[in-house]
């Protein structure tokens, strides 16, 4: 067995302590930078649960918003709930005024 496989399957001795494979150091290291990640974005998920909740951004809805910045029309969820023609009112009275 060549010296390199043998490092791989078992243990080496450097300076009287073990060193482990690199096979499972890079496991480990794919473990927790698994175990991290997934802790960095529960603090995200929240928040953008919040904005999605606040602003109702899913499921997918149409805006017509006025030169005062009001909101002149709200479509329904879509896409069933898009009604082109009432949105094309809207603008229209906007368009207008």
């Amino acid at each position: 067995m060549e010296p390199r496989e043998q490092a791989k399957k078992t243990e080496e001795k450097v300076e009287g302590e073990a060193v482990e494979p690199v096979a499972e150091v890079r496991e480990q290291a794919e473990e927790t930078l698994a175990e991290v990640r997934e802790q960095a974005m529960e603090p995200l998920a929240e928040v953008l649960g919040r904005v999605e909740k606040a602003y109702a951004a899913w499921p997918d809805r149409l805006y017509v918003v006025d030169n005062k910045g009001k909101i002149a029309y709200k479509s329904g969820k879509g896409p069933g709930g898009f009604k082109p023609l009432e949105m094309a009112a809207a603008l229209r009275k906007i368009c207008t005024n």
